[in-house]
């Protein structure tokens, strides 16, 4: 795969201090910072320093979000996996959207939920005066106004991107699903979504994940924003170089030992160990682990002939796009 320059994030370099308060600030915090917000145009130059870390599910999100939170933390260890929280939640969190709107998202048509996000997300994205990661699954869609779901505010994406063949395992593990399953979400064959809040309250806003391919392209080709794909399987070939040019990319000025000692404290060896230890707040399945094994090409021994050719069968285009086939 050819490598991708970064394109210019607009005013990020001095927001992107390693001090950044997205490491500490809870979201208790960020909605004491809500009412002054709301009437803020969409565009205000004044807004925050957000940066979308986007990808479809099991594609390294949870990875990167561990190699982002270790550059920006000012410590002398590795964050403990607990820690690996972002100020905001993800997108689809049901919280922010009935704190900002004092509207119960169970109570309103899938409809009426599109019309309100894209404000919603562009007045949390002026909740952030420096810079600030924020987890989504959802691909890049507009609601019937044509506007996009996830707003106008964000400055960037990264945008993680894993082989779909593996992908399927991985989701098979995550999900306590058969491999037939997953092949058929990545697919964009499962209509309904597979990540409810387990044992929880409240569901998550329903998360436009498409397809695989349609998911990619959805980011890769949208002119709303700048977006850096990365793929899994490079940041795990050479960690430490694909998070030297995502920090360029967010304008982070992080030195080359900060970079190693990020990558090292995110090892995925680290990140099981922890894991094993202390539990993982995201883990959903009640066998696997949440970081299982973390290894590329596991779709060889775990899918059968024809699931791997039902994949690539639908997604073989944007799989040679970014070098997944020849």
């Amino acid at each position: 795969m050819n490598s991708i320059k970064p394109p210019h994030i607009p005013g990020a370099s001095d927001a992107a201090r390693r001090d950044s308060p997205c490491l500490a600030q809870p979201w208790a915090g960020v909605r004491r910072s809500l009412p002054k917000l709301l009437g803020a145009s969409a565009r205000d130059e004044s807004s925050g320093r957000l940066i979308w870390l986007a990808s479809f599910p099991k594609s390294g999100n949870t990875w990167m979000r561990a190699l982002l939170l270790n550059l920006m933390a000012d410590r002398s260890e590795a964050l403990n996996i607990r820690e690996l929280r972002l100020p905001l939640p993800i997108a689809s969190s049901p919280e922010p959207f009935e704190d900002v709107t004092g509207l119960d998202p169970s109570l309103l048509t899938r409809e009426e939920i599109e019309m309100l996000r894209p404000a919603l997300h562009d007045i949390l994205a002026r909740t952030v005066g420096s810079l600030c990661f924020v987890k989504t699954h959802d691909a890049w869609v507009a609601n019937a106004a044509h506007t996009p779901i996830l707003g106008q505010g964000a400055k960037a994406a990264i945008y993680m991107v894993r082989d779909p063949r593996d992908v399927a395992v991985s989701w098979a593990h995550h999900f306590d699903c058969t491999i037939a399953e997953a092949v058929h979400a990545v697919n964009g064959e499962r209509l309904d979504d597979p990540d409810p809040l387990p044992g929880g309250p409240r569901r998550l806003l329903r998360r436009y994940q498409e397809g695989w391919s349609d998911h990619v392209l959805s980011w890769l080709d949208q002119t709303c924003i700048p977006v850096f794909p990365v793929r899994y399987e490079d940041l795990k070939a050479d960690t430490a170089a694909r998070l030297r040019a995502v920090a360029d990319f967010a304008d982070m000025n992080a030195s080359d030992e900060q970079i190693s000692e990020a990558a090292a404290r995110s090892d995925f060896r680290v990140l099981a160990a922890q894991e094993q230890s202390t539990g993982f707040h995201e883990r959903v399945s009640r066998f696997s682990p949440f970081f299982r094994e973390g290894k590329t090409g596991q779709w060889h021994e775990a899918l059968s002939e024809h699931q791997a050719r039902d994949i690539v069968t639908r997604n073989g285009d944007v799989m040679r796009r970014l070098g997944y086939l020849p």
